[in-house]
């Protein structure tokens, strides 16, 4: 029993277009998975801008409270001298 040309020829053709079809379908996927892919390393790369922002802003802040911090210290140290100036002259007025 032979098997006709055209039979054999048509069954390759069909095989073809269904292995390139699925080729093309698999690609496309590929594509859309590689552009998601993507997109999640830049909201990664953004969120880790966010951080990095937000960590500088927090070193600002301790730069910020520690001038404060000084700064409390330094206005006690006039308050007890103008408090010792004013005791002074109290005691300079006092008969």
């Amino acid at each position: 029993m032979t098997v006709p040309t055209e039979a054999v020829f048509g069954t390759l053709v069909v095989l073809t277009l269904a292995i390139i079809g699925g080729t093309w379908r698999l690609s496309s996927r590929l594509g859309g998975l590689e552009a998601l892919l993507s997109g999640m390393r830049a909201e990664s790369a953004g969120r880790d801008h966010r951080i990095a922002t937000l960590e500088s802003g927090r070193a600002g802040l301790t730069a910020i409270e520690a001038k404060v911090s000084a700064a409390e210290m330094k206005l006690a140290v006039i308050e007890t001298r103008c408090a010792s100036v004013q005791e002074a002259k109290r005691t300079m007025k006092e008969p």
